[in-house]
């Protein structure tokens, strides 16, 4: 199930390919085949990708495509949220998936600044703030866990 996920995140559902010869392969070679597949890296070492004012399951493809191509080309992508804009839980989804790919390819993605407004709203009612491990309150609320 989990080499299923990483191949639909990629891109790399190809019906080509049998179930049987898709499931011997390691999660690894699908990683080195999607890095054959994709767009190399530009010379951008910190690129910023704004996101639209629509966040919401409606709008969540488009977004997820464009910063998974975004990731592709960058070796280090920054985020920046819209501040008013409209945000549900499918944003947080494809976040937290594009957090998985991003170290999974050895890049760095970060948020510009620390969630707020709508999207603090989000991860506050899913409930996701209380099961935050240290990497994800760096990440989402740019705060460091003293130990």
């Amino acid at each position: 199930m989990s080499l299923l996920l990483h191949e639909k995140w990629l891109g790399l559902l190809n019906p080509s390919l049998s179930t049987q010869s898709r499931d011997s392969h390691s999660y690894f070679s699908l990683f080195e085949f999607a890095r054959e597949q994709l767009m190399p890296v530009s010379d951008n070492q910190d690129a910023v990708l704004q996101l639209p004012q629509n966040l919401t399951v409606r709008a969540i493809s488009a977004v997820q495509q464009e910063m998974l191509q975004f990731i592709d080309k960058n070796t280090s992508t920054t985020i920046e949220l819209p501040e008013d804009g409209q945000v549900d839980i499918s944003f947080l989804q494809v976040m937290e998936a594009a957090r998985i790919y991003a170290n999974t390819a050895g890049k760095h993605l970060a948020l510009a600044s620390p969630a707020s407004g709508p999207t603090l709203d989000v991860l506050q009612r899913s409930g996701l703030l209380e099961g935050f491990s240290a990497a994800d309150q760096q990440f989402w609320l740019h705060q460091e866990v003293i130990q």
